[in-house]
């Protein structure tokens, strides 16, 4: 923790986080096993964000830039998360689908075309690509990536992009 002291720690819970601290998913007995966060001492140390669909609670902020873990897996999920998370002119990055995707722009909502729409990209998964509880089942479209680029840490909105960005994929 002293390497980079300046720098701030974010944990955005998934799905999976949720469900391991979640009542009646796992026996009280144990659960406190299970918690992730009583393993690593400098957790407490972490800003930590919660697995809810709610802009203001979910979404991790630098500028434009907004992190959030993801909660649909549609075809057009990302874009549509884009327009309830993000903001006008800004990038949203999500990883929940495991399906990494290059920077895009939201083109429209329903049928109608918003030429202000936010961008999307997403990571894809940070974790193994082949786990033993999907060796029955398909995982042929997943990945992993990195999402790099610059954003000018602003307080208020732009009627213009103050970032860039770019998918990287090993």
């Amino acid at each position: 923790m002293d390497t980079i002291p300046k720098a701030e720690y974010v944990w955005l819970q998934g799905n999976h986080d949720a469900n391991i601290l979640a009542q009646l998913r796992i026996s009280d007995e144990l659960r406190d096993l299970c918690d992730y966060r009583r393993h690593m001492k400098t957790f407490k140390y972490w800003k930590h964000l919660p697995y809810l669909y709610d802009r203001n609670k979910c979404v991790y902020r630098l500028g434009q830039v907004g992190f959030a873990h993801g909660f649909e897996a549609s075809a057009n999920s990302d874009e549509h998360q884009a327009y309830i998370l993000g903001v006008p002119y800004g990038l949203m990055v999500f990883g929940h689908t495991h399906k990494p995707r290059d920077v895009e722009q939201a083109k429209r909502t329903q049928t109608l075309p918003i030429p202000w729409g936010p961008w999307y990209c997403n990571v894809g998964t940070m974790g193994r690509l082949m786990p033993r509880y999907m060796e029955r089942k398909r995982n042929y479209t997943w990945g992993a990536a990195a999402c790099v680029g610059e954003a000018t840490i602003l307080k208020s909105p732009r009627l213009s992009r103050s970032w860039e960005a770019q998918i990287i994929r090993p």
